[in-house]
Parts: structure tokens; sequence; C-alpha cells
């Protein structure tokens, strides 16, 4: 299996296929490779979303979630030419299991193929406690004390802020959590092992190998990770304004981070700046650059200034009064320390290089989206949104409608929150959008997609999402 592991995210899928969803339908889904967008529609209750989980459940190990969704089939196919099949069976040791603990004698099987037609395979019970009486909760708590309960069927572990779902926890722990059970006399003999529940390691290479995030249509509620928001809460006001205000910080945090590895390479070239400009005097380079040359590159150089000024990256210009005493003669020595000074200023300011673009597109959206407001980006607060006829007037984030926090954190969210080649998944994207917004959200999406590489699968209800993209759809329906 050496020859297959990959990077997270170096595998992209092609191809999702599922037979007997629900026990009625057998769906296929092409990705769209090139677009990098696919959208999937089709009447209620058809499976759109149960799908974006599965997808979901798949590559984040939450295979008990799985096990729990009707189907007889899933195959995944990927760009490398390799393919994951996960087929249900019945464990043949079901007769030793509880008549109720129906979910128990459910196996999921795992087979990987690679390009080379090599197969690995595994079986997956599952530990038949999920309908006993013993407080899990208490047990993990009580035998992992650095984990917390966050959510229903979520923990965060203090030591290094990483969240766990149940399944992750049972295969990372089984078994401490299994002594832990057979101690209080949770588990008898007949029981299947925790530990049988663990991932082999050619399986977690697979799943490593694609980045999977979930976008719910409730994403307003701030949550760790997009992958772990819960759909049967109900959005509040609170929760959004949270939403928004934790990405303001965390875009400050960002902008931060630039200006410190600005500061880091300005002071390496600032000092030896002084001996690389003898080094040239002594031993002048070849093909120099002209007089003419020169301040041009002080022109580009002061207006990408000025563009990282608009953005909020930086406060103040300093090229202006070199460009302003542009003598009609220059020696060859003032034309080897501008070039030189040209250079490194260039490498400073390309410090700021993606997440300047990255600011500008979200600046872009929003700014398109908002009638009657606009929204600027300060280095210190992040955010600031203003009235579009009086910009002296700042307005809180309560003063934003559902809508505007919505698209302000989809849009974030991909942008800055997502490992570059994820598979994004999103789930009704037309929720708390108007039909205008709806019908430019494809547009918007393609222009994040071009510097996030990203790729796109959309479970949506709306004819203005799909707009003019036709092209772009799947097309669910009973065969």
């Amino acid at each position: 299996m050496d020859e297959q592991k990959k990077n997270r995210a170096d595998r992209r899928i092609t191809q999702f296929i599922i037979k007997k969803l629900f026990n009625m339908f057998d769906h296929v889904i092409n990705f769209n490779i090139e677009d990098r967008i696919t959208i999937i529609y089709g009447v209620n209750g058809i499976g759109k979303t149960t799908i974006l989980k599965i997808i979901n459940d798949t590559f984040n190990n939450r295979f008990l979630e799985l096990r729990k969704i009707p189907f007889d089939t899933i195959e995944y196919k990927f760009d490398d030419d390799c393919k994951l099949v996960i087929t249900k069976k019945i464990n043949k040791k079901s007769e030793q299991l509880n008549e109720e603990n129906k979910l128990s004698k459910i196996l999921l099987s795992f087979v990987f193929i690679d390009n080379k037609g090599k197969s690995f395979k595994s079986d997956f019970p599952f530990p038949s406690f999920e309908h006993s009486n013993f407080p899990l909760e208490f047990i993990i708590n009580r035998t992992l004390p650095f984990l917390k309960q966050i959510d229903e069927n979520m923990w965060i572990d203090f030591r290094s802020d990483k969240t766990y779902n149940l399944d992750l926890i049972l295969s990372k722990y089984s078994d401490r959590i299994e002594l832990a059970l057979r101690k209080f006399d949770f588990l008898s003999k007949t029981d299947i092992p925790i530990s049988s529940s663990r991932t082999p390691v050619w399986l977690k290479d697979v799943l490593d190998s694609v980045s999977v995030c979930f976008i719910e249509s409730q994403r307003l509620l701030s949550s760790e990770s997009m992958d772990i928001s819960d759909s049967s809460k109900i959005i509040d006001t609170k929760k959004m304004i949270e939403s928004v205000k934790k990405y303001s910080n965390d875009l400050v945090d960002r902008i931060n981070l630039a200006r410190s590895k600005y500061a880091d390479v300005s002071q390496t070239l600032d000092r030896t700046y002084p001996t690389r400009l003898l080094d040239m005097l002594i031993e002048p380079k070849q093909n120099m650059p002209t007089k003419e040359q020169i301040f041009n590159r002080l022109i580009e150089l002061e207006k990408e200034r000025e563009r990282l000024m608009n953005v909020g990256l930086v406060e103040f210009s300093t090229g202006q009064d070199v460009i302003q005493k542009r003598p009609e003669k220059s020696s060859e020595g003032l034309i080897q320390a501008l070039s030189l000074f040209t250079d490194d200023n260039k490498v400073k300011l390309d410090t700021f290089k993606e997440l300047a673009r990255k600011i500008e597109i979200i600046k872009e959206i929003i700014n398109k989206r908002f009638l009657f407001k606009i929204m600027d980006i300060s280095k210190d607060i992040g955010f600031v949104f203003r009235l579009s006829d009086n910009k002296n007037t700042i307005l809180k984030i309560t003063d934003l409608s559902s809508g505007e926090q919505n698209i302000l954190v989809i849009h974030y969210e991909l942008l800055f929150k997502t490992p570059s080649r994820s598979l994004i998944l999103i789930d009704e994207p037309e929720i708390s959008l108007n039909v205008d917004w709806q019908n430019e959200f494809i547009n918007d999406l393609q222009n994040i997609i071009d510097i996030a590489k990203l790729d796109v699968l959309i479970a949506t209800h709306s004819p203005q999402i799909i707009h003019d993209k036709w092209d772009l759809t799947v097309k669910l329906e009973r065969k």
C-alpha cells in the first residue's frame, strides 16, 4: 500500500454511485472535474441531502452514522483511476447478538482497488452497546478526562483543541473504553469488541487522501469545523452573530500573522541590504534594468501598496517621494541601489499576496450583494460595516440581516477556512438568500474556486441557484 499513500487532499472524486438508497433509489453522479462545480437536484425525498451526508460520513470517519443510512452499495471513483467500494452486509455472528440491537448486526465492508488492480479489504463490525442502558458519556469522560463533550456526538480534546466524533473516539481509544466497559459489566462476553472497529492503516490513507467539508443548510451555527454542524438545531440570532464575530476575529489573526511575516522578511532583507549592495557594486550584474524600467517598477510597487492599503493590510505608502524626485540623470550606482531596493520590496509585499487576493474577493462579493451597506477590513477589528450613503456611520453586526450574515459566513468559510483541493458539500445554499443573490451564487463560487482550487457538490431545490448553469447539473430520479 506504500505506493498508494497520499497526502491529504491529493485525490479528487470523479464519480459517486449508490445502489438501493432507502432500499429504492440507484443514483450515479459524475463530477464536473474541469468546472469543479456539480449541482444535484430532484424532488423531495430522492436523497440529495443524504448523499452529501454519506460522502461526509465516509471521508470524516463517521462509520457509526454511515451504517444507519439504508443502502446496499456505495462506490467512489477517483481521478487516479482508483476506486473505493462500501457494501452493507449482515454480520454472520448476528445470532449471538441481542435481537433488539439490529444495527449491531450490520457490517460495513470496505474494498479499495488501486490503479494497478490490487485490492485491499476490511469488514467493520460495530460494538453492540448502542441500545444498551450503560452511560457511554460517563465512561468516556471517566476514562478520557482530557475530553469534554460539546455536542450529542462530539468531544473536544483540551490538549490540542481538536474535535472528535464518537467513531473517532472509539477507534482511537477503543482499548481503554472497552476495558472500562467490561470493568463495570456493561459488555458481555458475546458483545463485539470495540477494537474490531478500528480503521486499518490502508483505509485511513485512502480516507485522508480526500478532504471533505460539509456546509449544511444551517451553516450560521458556529462550530469548530464545518462538518460537525447539527442540522437539528434551530438557528437563533445570538448564534448567527457569534459566527460573524468569530470570523472577524479570525481575519484579524490572519492579518497579524501576515504582518508578522512581512516584518521578519523586511528585517532580514534590510539587515543584509548594505552587504548585498556592496557586492553588486563590486561585481555588477549583467543585464541591469534601465532607469526607465526602474522607475516603472517603483510605480508598480506604489500601486501594490495602495492595493494592500485598500484591503487593510498596510497603513501608509513610502514610495511616492522616490518617484516624485526622479532625477534626469542617474549614475550606475544609483540604478544598482534602486534595482536592489525594488527587488527587496517586491519580496516583502509578496508576503501579503495570497491573503490580499482572498480579502479582495470577499469584499467584492459582499459589496456587490449588500444593497445599502458596505464592508471594509480593519487590521485591528476585522469586518467593518457602514451605510452606503453615510460611510461615517459604523454598523453593528446586529444591523446585518440573516441573509447578509449568511452570505458572509459561507463565503468566508470557503475562502479562508477550507484546505485547498478540498471537496465542499453545500446543502441548500438558497436558504436566507434572496432571488438575486441566488442567481449570482454560482458565479461568486467560481471566483472563489479559481483561487482556492476547491471542488464543490451542491444539493438544491432552487432553479435560481442553477440559473444558467444547467450544464453543471445532475438530476436525481427514480429509475
